[in-house]
């Protein structure tokens, strides 16, 4: 169980209106019982600030198992704490809860995204 820590998305995405398109989780090395939950925040700033509108806009991921290896969700749709549609974040944090007995899974997470230009 761990988080990454606030990170900042890749210095082209600071001051500029990117929209993602998919987030997706591929785990690796899952035993047949183990479990990966994982969830983003998007933050402010790097210090991990809220929104002054509320809770950090946030998205939970279909958790993985033995039988499930990858999941895809699709922004805003599964955004919680945004509003129907905004600008991603400039900075997130990866939390992630692993269950079972062995524990040695790995993942990688990948995200696409668009530009508006306005």
């Amino acid at each position: 169980n761990g988080n990454s820590g606030v990170l900042a998305m890749p210095p082209g995405f600071q001051g500029r209106a990117y929209f993602p398109s998919l987030f997706e989780i591929v785990g690796n090395g899952l035993t047949s019982d183990e479990t990966l939950t994982l969830t983003l925040q998007f933050f402010t700033d790097s210090t991990g600030a809220k929104f002054t509108t509320g809770a950090a806009p946030t998205i939970t991921f279909t958790t993985l198992t033995a039988s499930i290896h990858h999941a895809f969700e699709v922004w805003p749709r599964v955004l919680t704490g945004l509003g129907s549609l905004g600008a991603c974040p400039p900075w997130f944090q990866a939390n992630w809860t692993l269950a079972g007995t062995t524990k040695v899974m790995g993942f990688t997470l990948y995200g696409s995204f668009w530009h508006l230009d306005a």
